[in-house]
């Protein structure tokens, strides 16, 4: 049954009825591709803000990556105490570390075939055939 405003039962595209639009147009650019590209664009800091960075970090550059640009403002940030800084900072440098998961006591995997009895298989079964009619 092809999909009808207020129908709740139907599917609303077949295989024979499909949208017209496939998704973000080809040829377009992604988010990730166009923040990349403005990461990699050349920002110029202002003089007086440039004066203000040559004491605090020495060697810095008038003209850099505005990604440098930014990985310096994070870390002025994590220096002066933001600890979400710090972090986004050894994340995009070292990666995130990997989070692991202790447990104690016994994991049980898979269950007991000759448990089951006929009420369970029939449930089983209905549920089955009711997949297969969706």
């Amino acid at each position: 049954m092809p999909f009808e405003p207020g129908n709740k039962v139907g599917k609303q595209f077949s295989s024979e009825i499909q949208p017209l639009s496939n998704g973000r147009p080809k040829g377009s650019r992604s988010r990730n591709t166009i923040a990349r590209e403005v990461l990699d664009l050349i920002a110029t800091i202002p003089e007086d803000v440039y004066e203000k960075l040559i004491e605090i970090h020495p060697g810095i550059e008038k003209i850099m990556p505005i990604e440098k640009v930014a990985s310096l403002a994070m870390a002025h940030r994590a220096i002066n105490g933001d600890h979400l800084a710090y972090k986004a900072l050894l994340d995009s440098a070292y990666g995130a570390p990997k989070q692991e998961i202790e447990h104690s006591g016994e994991v049980e995997i898979g269950f007991d075939i000759g448990k089951i009895d006929d009420n369970d298989l029939q449930t089983i079964l209905e549920i089955t055939q009711k997949a297969k009619n969706d």
